[in-house]
């Protein structure tokens, strides 16, 4: 896998870029509320879980039938 991941980053280098910093603020405008000044976001990881077997805990942190949480990467305008 390291190879594989080695050969993408090398095929792509000229195409991967850290915007430069007036384009990062102008890409900040894009996202809104919650992200609002991001101009990154996007999906990390995501891990399975258990629900709790106590009912009332159950019902302050269980919010559906998926039993997974997921992390999210977020990039701000200042990098």
């Amino acid at each position: 896998m390291v190879h594989v991941l080695h050969a993408i980053i090398e095929g792509l280098d000229e195409h991967l870029r850290w915007p430069e910093d007036n384009h990062r603020h102008k890409l900040a405008t894009v996202f809104t509320a919650t992200f609002s000044g991001c101009f990154g976001v996007g999906d990390v990881k995501e891990y399975h879980i258990k629900k709790p077997k106590d009912s009332a805990q159950e019902k302050r942190l269980w919010s559906g039938g998926d039993n997974r949480y997921k992390l999210l990467r977020v990039v701000d305008h200042t990098g």
